[in-house]
Formats: structure tokens, sequence, C-alpha cells
């Protein structure tokens, strides 16, 4: 009779088992006293062995959570107007697709611990979050399934540096699932955000969608010291509508070994003004110019909206859907380096270059340019770094006047030295096609790649207190006429080509296919212009 109990026990243990897995919810063992939560206050979870509440009904007020252990809480169609405080580490379970948490005077979900999001169901939060604080708001965030979207509220949007889901000192870790994240204000805001440094970023699997419309505002933020950024599976999408806004941005590494990175970035180039000490304005005068009025103007500088910028690009896998529209919009920027091994690379950019850099003080119409920056597809900004495209392939468009495939400060360097790849092989990598449709643009007195209108120019302010404009040219003549040409691939040092295929095609007069300011090399592969 013992036999039989024992086997009845086990076969029930093991029936109930089964059915969390089918449901694919957590073995419900782990937390075996729910409570349930319908109105706001102060609960306690001290069982060593976890806790589980279930947020249900319209909740007015804020609802905190405090825990010695591990909890869960389940939001179970829910409206909750205020927010939700957890102490310790929390699971956030979603249940059914009504769910709703608002809180307009600050932080929807504080979690003072690691936070999983996970469950078969849906959630919105939004929120209006104070600096360096999101509407999720965790020490480590770690997303495993379900759908949470994060929204910032119109009305709401005059703080900088609010983000969509902060982590405060730990990593992001997206498994599964799917996170949305949406920024209207046209404040700097921030989608994810590292904001300690040493810490990572990594998308496996799932989607991350971030969408946002502030000026200088990043989607996927790894700005702090170390911090880096890995996308291995799943989907990283970024729609950028912000002057100079960046999909992902950092100092420290990007690195892409499959998946699938989309970016859509509409944002014109930011034009600011160069100050000196005494927060006065650079300014220049110009006179006997032919291409441009007489009169002092401003000195201005321009900060690019990209898909992605970081201090090194390392993509060796995946695949790569860019499009950028704005003002010089650019695609893949690495300020120290770039090692491009595999992948797919399907990019366009349209924008014209930046044409008005220079602002007339005494009239209101925009002129001619001080700093031409143009749009480009892929570009390494280090003079002393390298661009290396081992691998991959590469369908890359710049419309925009004087656009650019793919620009190099450094040395850019196409194959592999020994590649055995020929020109009878019907495959070649890497494979690279960079069309330009854009016309040349006029520029003058070239230094420190830096230019000035034509015309005599003087710098009117002390250069010497700000290092940004030690490269102006203080005077300049009608005979210093330069331009820059629309230009498939570009490199300021050497270009040394050891395999593949570049195919270059240009539309308009002086496109040029490939280039090097100093040496070029080209030791194998085959080349089409």
């Amino acid at each position: 009779m013992k036999q039989s109990w024992f086997l009845l026990i086990a076969v029930l243990g093991l029936t109930a088992m089964t059915q969390a897995a089918e449901s694919g919810r957590p073995e419900l063992l782990a937390f075996p006293f729910k409570t349930a939560i319908t109105a706001s206050g102060t609960d306690y979870a001290t069982s060593t062995v976890g806790t589980d509440f279930v947020l249900s009904g319209t909740i007015e007020g804020d609802v905190t959570i405090t825990a010695t252990e591990t909890c869960r809480v389940t939001l179970s169609g829910v409206t909750m107007t205020g927010a939700l405080t957890i102490t310790g580490d929390a699971v956030l379970w979603l249940e059914g697709a009504s769910n709703t948490i608002t809180n307009t005077a600050g932080n929807a979900i504080t979690v003072e611990g690691a936070l999983t999001i996970g469950g078969p169901g849906s959630a919105t939060l939004t929120g209006a979050p104070a600096k360096n604080a999101g509407i999720v708001d965790a020490t480590s965030v770690t997303m495993a399934g379900g759908s949470l979207s994060v929204v910032f509220d119109e009305t709401e949007g005059t703080t900088k540096n609010a983000c969509g889901v902060a982590v405060q000192n730990g990593a992001y870790t997206q498994l599964a699932g799917e996170l949305y994240v949406t920024a209207t204000s046209t404040n700097k805001q921030l989608g994810v955000a590292l904001l300690k440094k040493n810490n990572e970023a990594v998308i496996s699997g799932g989607i991350l969608s971030i969408t946002m419309a502030g000026e200088k505002a990043v989607g996927l933020s790894i700005d702090k010291s170390n911090c880096t950024a890995t996308l291995s599976g799943g989907t990283l999408a970024l729609y950028m509508s912000g002057a100079a806004a960046k999909g992902v941005k950092g100092d420290g590494s990007f690195t892409m070994t499959g998946g699938f990175l989309t970016a859509t970035m509409t944002g014109d180039a930011l034009l600011e003004a160069y100050e000196d000490s005494n927060e006065d304005n650079y300014t220049v005068t110009i006179s006997g110019s032919s291409l441009v009025s007489d009169g002092t103007y401003l000195v201005q500088d321009a900060s690019y909206a990209y898909a992605v910028k970081c201090g090194t690009v390392t993509i060796s896998g995946g695949t790569v859907r860019v499009s950028a529209t704005g003002l010089a919009g650019r695609g893949i920027g690495g300020d120290e380096g770039m090692t491009l091994s595999g992948g797919l690379f399907d990019m366009e950019v349209s924008g014209d270059c930046t044409d008005q850099l220079i602002e007339m003080l005494d009239e209101d119409a925009l002129t001619t340019a001080l700093d031409r920056g143009t749009a480009t597809c892929l570009r390494m900004g280090s003079s002393t770094g390298t661009l290396a495209i081992t691998g991959g392939t590469f369908y890359l468009t710049a419309e925009g006047t004087a656009g650019k495939g793919i620009s190099c400060e450094g040395n850019l360097i196409i194959g592999t030295e020994g590649q055995t790849t020929s020109p009878t092989d019907a495959v070649f990598y890497p494979d690279i096609q960079a069309c330009t449709y854009g016309e040349k643009v006029y520029v003058g007195a070239q230094k420190q790649s830096v230019y000035l209108s034509l015309g005599t120019a003087v710098l009117n302010s002390s250069a010497s207190d700000y290092p940004g404009v030690t490269g102006y040219v203080t005077t300049a003549s009608g005979d210093d006429v330069d331009y820059t040409n629309p230009k498939g691939i570009k490199a300021d040092a050497a270009l040394t080509m050891y395999g593949g295929r570049v195919r270059v095609y240009s539309k308009c007069d002086g496109g040029e296919g490939m280039e090097s300011k100093t040496d070029m090399t080209i030791a194998g592969g085959l080349f089409e212009g």
C-alpha cells in the first residue's frame, strides 16, 4: 500500500511539472506561496524559497515589495497607476495581453537587484524617469521571454539622459522575448543604457526594437568606460529620427557574430558653435570671395547620426541593413579601428554633405561650408587605426553629394595576405560593391582635413584655448580652390588589396572608384570599375 501511495504522489508530481513546462512557466514549486495584490501598499517576502506575487485588476497608487530572497511578480490583467518597486532580485512574469503600468511621476518599475523578464504574455510600461534612471530601472536586466513595451510619455520630455531601460550596475542580456522601447521626446534620451563602466550588453535571441526621436538620442548606450555590446543572434532594430542620433554608441567595442541588425536613420547632422574659454563663439571674417558673400561667419562643428558608432567594430557574421537619409547620414563607424570578416552588408546613405557649417552672423541665411562632412556607409575615423575587410558581402550605395561607400582615415586592407582566391573563382571574399550617385562639392584651403570657404579669411578669435579649431586656416585665397568627390572606397593612408572582388560604379563627374592619399598596393583579387 505504501508503495502505491508513493507511486501516486510521484505521478502527480511529474504531471504537475510537465504541465508547468508545457505552459512555458518556470516550475511553480520554486514559488509555492502566492500573494494576490489588488491595491497599493507594501508586501513582504521572507521565505527562503521565494514568493509569487500576482498583480491583477485596477491598482491606484504605488506597490512596494520587500524580499529577502528572489521573488516572482506576475502581471495578470493589471491596470496600475503608480510605481512598482521591488527590493531584491526578482522575476517579472507576464501573463495575458492587457497589463499596463503608468507612472507619470517617475519610473514604472524599479528593482534594487537583478531583474529577469519572462512569460507568455505582454505588458506596456509608461513613465517619466529622471536623469540616468529608467522606466525599467534595475541593477541588471535579463530578457528571457514575453513582450514588453516601454514608452516615454509624449507630455514628459524635459529631462535629458532619461532611459527606457536603465541598467545601473550590471549587464543587459537578451536571450528571448521582445523588448520595444519608444521615446517621442525631442530631448537627448537613451533607449537601453549601461550606466556603469566595465559592463556588457549581450543579445543572442529575440527582438530588441528601439524607436527614438530626440536630438543626440542613443538607442543602445554603452558609453561608459570599457562597456561592450555583442550581437550573436536575434534582431536589433533601430529607428532614429533625431539630429545626431546614434543607434549604438560607446567608446568600447561592438561585436557582431550573427543575428540581424537593421537601422533606419533619418536625422540630420547637428551643427554646434565652437566656443572659447570665455564662452564666446569663434568667428571668421571672409572678404573678396567669388563664391560666398563677404561677412563674419560663425565657426561650427558637426555631430553626425550613425547607426553604430563605437571605439572598435568587429563583425564576422549576420546581416546588416542600414538606411541613412538625413544630412550627412552615416552607417557604421569605428573611432579606433574596424575588422569586417563576414556577414551580409546592405547599406544605403542618401543625405547630402554638410554644406552649412559656417553661419553668417549678420544674415539669416546659412551659406557655404567650413567642413564638408559627407554621407558614408562604412567609416573608420582614426589616422593610426586600420580598417580590415577580409570577408563578407557588401552592397554599399551613397547617393548624397560627395558621398562615400567606404571612408578610412587610416590604413585600409582588403582581403588576406597570401589569399589564394583567383579571378577565375565564382565567389570572391570579400565581395564589395560600392556605388556613388552624388555630385562633387567645391571647398577651399585645406589644412588638417578642415576646409575654409574661398576668399581671404581671418580667424578673429584666439584658437589657442580650444583644440577643436587649431587646424583652421587663417588665410585663404581664390587660388586655393579644392573640391571633394564622391568616392566608392577612400583611404587617407595606405590601401592594400590582397584578394577578393571590388566593383565600383560612379554616376557623376568627378566620381572616383578606389583612392589612397598615400600608397596603393594591389597584390591580388579582382577590381572592376
